[in-house]
């Protein structure tokens, strides 16, 4: 029997260029069983919100049992996906979180916050090059999210290259001018150097 997985690996496995209409869908509902896959759809979207309000209420555990009985079903499920990394990572299995981020970014490689996300797993690390190479990467995405640069800042400033540092924080205060901890930062840059 069809299940919820089958279709979404037709349903992923479409071309990007080609995207489907609503009468293919719907032959592939008839195919695969449209109760069914209803069902399971539904189901999945009421877990994936549990876990979503678990990881942000910090029951990281239960969160992560959760999207990991989602990505049973659908092992390539975006959205679970670019929520497990990050919850991987506050949970410093590190080693999954990488994986969980590679395959996210096999899937979606210009996503802004994934690279946003996996660039805090190395920063976290302190791993700095890799966490840098990724913010720059989601800034270059997403200019607007300041947040990119501001953190390109501390990186900056925790290793005392103030001048970068100076330079990164300026950047970030383009995009958000209220950002009162990178005007925090800057002004602790400055009186470091001395100016």
């Amino acid at each position: 029997m069809a299940t919820f997985s089958n279709f979404m690996e037709l349903w992923l496995s479409r071309s990007e260029s080609v995207p489907w209409c609503h009468c293919c869908c719907y032959a592939i509902f008839i195919k695969l069983g449209f109760n069914k896959i209803k069902k399971e759809i539904i189901m999945n979207v009421d877990y994936f919100k549990s876990a979503l309000l678990h990881h942000s209420k910090g029951n990281w555990n239960k969160a992560k049992e959760i999207y990991e009985h989602i990505l049973k079903s659908n092992p390539n499920n975006y959205s679970v996906l670019q929520n497990y990394g990050p919850l991987l990572s506050q949970l410093k299995e590190y080693k999954l979180a990488k994986n969980v981020f590679e395959k996210s970014l096999k899937i979606k490689p210009k996503d802004p916050l994934l690279l946003y996300n996996y660039a805090k797993f190395y920063h976290d690390q302190r791993i700095f090059e890799k966490a840098i190479t990724l913010y720059e990467e989601s800034y270059k995405i997403e200019p607007r999210n300041n947040f990119s640069m501001y953190n390109i800042g501390n990186i900056y400033f925790s290793i005392n290259k103030l001048d970068l540092a100076i330079s990164a924080y300026k950047n970030s205060l383009k995009n958000n001018p209220r950002n009162f901890l990178a005007y925090n930062n800057l002004a602790n840059s400055y009186k470091q150097t001395g100016n």
